[in-house]
């Protein structure tokens, strides 16, 4: 299930990278892709050490698109997706706690 999800959020952060670079933010498509990248290794691999990288660039995301948000006062797409980075955070995160 987990690998699931963390491709789905994958591919979710990709396509908004996209639709920044659509409108000439170059560095929202890398950050995406970056993001992506540790998420898709989380999703392949069966050890901690993919879930612990997933979620530390989820919560550094979280931190980033948070203060964008507060900073803009403009929920989309800094506030959503600061919600949705903890939330894919603690979700990785359960795993490895365990």
């Amino acid at each position: 299930m987990s690998t699931r999800v963390n491709q789905a959020f994958a591919l979710l952060l990709v396509a908004g990278g996209a639709m920044g670079a659509r409108k000439g933010s170059r560095a929202s498509l890398l950050a995406a892709l970056a993001v992506a990248a540790a998420h898709a290794e989380a999703a392949t691999t069966k050890a901690v050490c993919g879930r612990v990288l997933a979620a530390r660039t989820e919560l550094l995301l979280a931190a980033i698109m948070g203060l964008r948000y507060l900073i803009s006062g403009k929920f989309m797409p800094s506030g959503l997706v600061a919600i949705l980075s903890f939330v894919m955070y603690r979700y990785n995160m359960k795993d490895v706690e365990k």
